[in-house]
């Protein structure tokens, strides 16, 4: 009889064990670990030209002859085309003797003649004789064969950013590399900047590519630990013999993944990233 008491007992004992061990939580850990960190900025992009001027009219009338095409490369000053004198209103009286009707002749034909307005490549220009065109309109424009990336950052990050700071432009699987030419208000976004890249590398990509932009800032080698493991008031549950405890931590630089650790407990620590199944 007190044989089988011992036995029960033991029994009893063992399935208190077991029960403790199936209640004791289970968690997903990590160490802290040496790790480098990169602080960066990532934005979007698009590609144009550098530069653009437009093609327009001085004055309504006719076109009567057409010099150039459009996808030419064209210099400053070059004439386009020219228009119909006759179609030109009357710019003078015909009492007026301070000019001669051949300067008066000149002065229309120049304003009849349009020319390209910079050094550069003809775009968005179709035009035929006999099409009537009318004061102002714009008739094309001639833009440079150098592109940039134009991207809009976020007016929290503009203190990180300065002219000259090297950058990376990506499209699929290639990489470019680029500089910040210019930091500009963004016309019509509040709370944003545009930035201008350029580099010589752009030449390879196409007007009006989407792209992402990477802006590199800082670079720290040290202990982190995953994001996802500091907690929300500046503390880590660390694991230790004598179970959970929440350890203060001061914090540096973060990328996308890891956070850098300025203080807080030693390489190797287990830190607890949440209850396993979780």
């Amino acid at each position: 009889m007190k044989k089988g008491l011992t036995i029960l007992a033991a029994l009893l004992t063992c399935a208190a064990l077991c029960l403790t061990a199936e209640r004791a939580p289970r968690y997903d850990l990590t160490e802290i670990a040496v790790r480098r960190i990169d602080e960066e900025i990532e934005i979007t992009g698009s590609v144009s030209c550098a530069r653009s001027a437009a093609v327009s009219a001085q004055l309504p009338g006719t076109v009567s002859r057409v010099f150039a095409q459009e996808g030419e490369r064209v210099q400053a000053g070059q004439a386009l085309l020219e228009l119909e004198a006759d179609a030109l209103p009357l710019l003078w009286a015909d009492g007026d003797d301070a000019q001669s009707a051949a300067e008066r002749a000149e002065a229309a034909l120049q304003l009849a003649t349009i020319t390209a307005p910079a050094d550069g490549i003809l775009r968005g220009f179709s035009l035929e004789a006999g099409q009537s065109v009318y004061a102002g309109e714009e008739l094309g424009r001639v833009v440079s064969a150098d592109l940039v990336v134009t991207a809009l950052l976020p007016e929290s990050q503009r203190e990180d950013v300065r002219v000259g700071l090297e950058a990376e432009v990506a499209r699929g699987e290639r990489t470019f590399s680029a500089r910040i030419a210019a930091i500009e208000n963004a016309p019509g976004a509040s709370a944003q900047y545009a930035l201008r890249l350029e580099g010589g590398g752009l030449a390879a990509l196409e007007e009006g590519m989407q792209v992402d932009v990477t802006i590199p800032l800082r670079t720290a080698e040290g202990p982190s630990v995953p994001l996802q493991a500091l907690q929300a008031d500046g503390t880590l549950r660390v694991l230790t013999k004598a179970g959970e405890v929440c350890v203060p931590v001061e914090t540096g630089l973060s990328d996308a993944l890891y956070v850098q650790l300025l203080s807080g407990p030693p390489l190797g620590t287990d830190v607890i990233l949440g209850e396993a199944g979780e």
